[in-house]
């Protein structure tokens, strides 16, 4: 069976195909793979092989072809929903069919002194550091899949608003993705503490920022993953950060394709005295589910969690202070959230009984999580709500490992579950 008929590519499949004899590497693939492969399928990189030059990808050519037919390449779980996202890094339909015609008509390469043009970069290209800190000793992975996090201690003595965030891994090959968590003053030697508990550096934190540990405010401050360009918050927004803070680094770290080897990764931050529009990652869930209100029975293939509301006391609750949303909010991105047995799921604003669906995860991959960007900000009124969706599998067959089902229950633990969307938001 030809791979293109996974999809329904009708009349697109004829626009790719060159007038000439079809689609070369150069002219025609090489964009494609250079725009949206490279950076990590790369010498060093976190990707098991390299995709940069025409040997490599003709090696490759059948499993690229299978990987974006499928679209579990380029990463990009957002389905589609009532909105248009900033930053969309997945292939079109046109792109894909021009890598199938390609691998279908015998990966012709084509004249090296004719290459095509470069496709568009979608994502903003991080503008500077003005702040750099790194984590405090290098650090050896101690499991395939290693969840770690470090406490470091924010430098600047005024208040400042960080505007974009970016990672520059001490190790590529092992450097998964990275989430920066901001702890206010008031508990800003509590991860110290954590980090003193652990004989190794940092501390285990698979689940979040505590590791299960006491509960404080924690604010979500950005995230990285490999081949972002940086995370530029959109919209003129930035994100406070008083003198006295402390950021937690959490680290995830994937060796599963090679053996261990150390790391002391560095994160940089844009920021400014002052911005258009002060920014919070405020979460919304059920609070009832982190008080063990969200049982996933052992067995259950599809067991589904949601809630609807209106978010505002929680968002203040989690952020420890009083946030100026009386007369409602904008919503400028979402990063959704749940571990190994999470199926698919959704976040909706629900206006006037009318539910506009902003993300929507039709096949949850905790691998690949990440922050979805809107074009547009959306409005949330007084009087609004939001609703969140999640659907997990249970079942003897979705065990990682496969292990036997158990009841499970919310939990920042590995097998524990979680149901998430981190919105980041500002004042109307």
């Amino acid at each position: 069976m030809r791979l293109r008929s996974t999809l329904i590519l009708g009349a697109l499949a004829g626009l790719t195909a060159c007038s000439d004899g079809g689609p070369t590497y150069y002219r025609d693939v090489r964009p494609i793979v250079e725009g949206r492969c490279v950076r990590c399928h790369a010498d060093g990189a976190i990707a098991p092989f390299a995709l940069d030059d025409y040997e490599r990808v003709r090696a490759f050519g059948p499993a690229v072809a299978q990987a974006v037919t499928t679209r579990e390449m380029p990463p990009w779980s957002a389905g589609p929903a009532e909105v248009e996202y900033a930053g969309d890094v997945s292939l079109s339909d046109a792109q894909i069919a021009t890598i199938v015609d390609w691998v279908e008509a015998g990966m012709e390469e084509g004249d090296a002194s004719s290459p095509g043009d470069p496709i568009e970069e979608v994502e903003p290209a991080f503008p500077g550091a003005d702040i750099e800190l790194e984590l405090p000793e290098p650090y050896v992975p101690s499991q395939p899949d290693d969840y770690r996090c470090f406490p470091v201690r924010w430098t600047p003595t005024e208040e400042k608003f960080v505007t974009a965030m970016n990672v520059l891994p001490g190790n590529l090959e092992i450097v998964h993705h990275v989430g920066v968590f901001l702890i206010p003053p008031g508990n800003a030697d509590k991860p110290f503490e954590w980090n003193a508990e652990d004989e190794t550096p940092g501390y285990e934190c698979f689940g979040g920022p505590s590791g299960g540990r006491a509960a404080i405010p924690i604010a979500q401050l950005g995230a990285w993953l490999p081949g972002q360009t940086g995370n530029v918050y959109p919209n003129g927004v930035g994100i406070r950060v008083k003198p006295g803070s402390t950021l937690v680094i959490q680290m995830h770290y994937n060796v599963a394709g090679g053996e261990p080897a150390p790391d002391k990764s560095r994160i940089q931050f844009s920021v400014a005295d002052s911005v258009d529009k002060e920014g919070w990652y405020a979460p919304f869930l059920d609070v009832s589910w982190v008080i063990g209100e969200m049982s996933i029975p052992a067995g259950e293939a599809e067991v589904v969690h949601t809630v609807k509301a209106d978010p505002r006391d929680f968002f203040e609750l989690v952020a420890g202070q009083s946030l100026p949303f009386e007369d409602g909010f904008e919503i400028h991105a979402v990063m959704f959230h749940m571990h190994q047995l999470g199926e698919r799921g959704s976040v909706a604003r629900v206006h006037r009984g009318r539910e506009t669906p902003f993300l929507n995860i039709e096949r949850w991959d905790f691998n690949w999580q990440r922050q979805y960007v809107l074009s547009e900000p959306l409005t949330v009124e007084d009087g609004d709500e939001l609703s969140l969706r999640c659907v997990f599998d249970n079942s003897a067959a979705n065990q990682d490992g496969g292990g036997v089902p158990r009841d499970v229950n919310w939990g920042e633990g590995t097998d524990d579950e979680m149901c998430v969307a981190n919105l980041l938001v500002t004042a109307r």
